[in-house]
């Protein structure tokens, strides 16, 4: 039981450590999935704020992020879902 306890402590810290603010920084439109398209350099995760300016985004997933902004002229569209907890 210990040894799950442990694993568990330690998959939160590595979550934690992981979330952060996202920002789009890949062209004016494209994929939710790319990590390049990503300021953090990962596609934004459970922890994470994801910040958009103006931009285009393609999201065919099912994807869960923290928060969200959204500065104008800024749309997500495709058949994913996007849950923001």
């Amino acid at each position: 039981m210990k040894n799950v306890f442990f694993a568990h402590f330690l998959l939160l810290l590595t979550y934690s450590a992981n979330a952060s603010i996202c920002q789009w920084s890949g062209p004016a439109t494209g994929n939710w999935n790319n990590p390049a398209n990503w300021s953090c350099g990962y596609v934004p995760g459970v922890g994470d704020t994801v910040k958009l300016s103006g931009n285009s985004i393609e999201l065919n997933d099912l994807v869960e992020i923290q928060a969200l902004i959204m500065l104008q002229n800024s749309t997500i569209s495709g058949t994913g879902s996007l849950t923001v907890s």
